[in-house]
């Protein structure tokens, strides 16, 4: 069984992450959702930003999600305490989803934690049910007990 593993982001991650970025918009968009792409730059300079000046960014972490010693995605905790992830297409609704957030957990235990999810995007909402979060009109909370 192939582990699913967290390394903090760098800047060898800077393509990758941005593509994980764009597939997501994309992904949105083909629900009908109208959401504008980042530039390249723009996105450069906010994971440079967190890298170099953390303590003025608003991630508090920002891990890429290994599949083995494939890089498939990243996730994000913010300082809100709200995260996000994204895996790329080709892994997902293959059962990952379901290794990561058991691994994430794992790692990360606060209090409280919540995900905003756009209304049309039922997979992820499937997911965060399936891990115990409740739904809050397009949020989702899970209180650690």
């Amino acid at each position: 069984m192939t582990d699913i593993i967290f390394q903090d982001i760098t800047i060898a991650d800077i393509d990758l992450s941005y593509e994980l970025h764009r597939q997501y918009c994309k992904f949105l968009q083909s629900l009908g959702v109208e959401i504008n792409m980042t530039q390249f730059s723009n996105h450069e300079q906010f994971v440079l930003k967190f890298i170099n000046d953390n303590d003025n960014h608003p991630y508090k972490k920002w891990y890429m999600i290994c599949f083995g010693d494939v890089k498939i995605g990243y996730v994000v905790i913010k300082k809100i305490g709200e995260f996000g992830y994204v895996l790329l297409e080709e892994y997902r609704d293959v059962g990952i989803g379901t290794k990561f957030f058991t691994e994430f957990f794992k790692l990360h235990k606060p209090e409280t934690v919540w995900a905003r999810s756009k209304i049309e995007n039922k997979r992820s909402h499937h997911m965060l049910e399936k891990f115990g979060f409740n739904k809050t009109d397009y949020e989702f909370h899970y209180e650690v007990r």
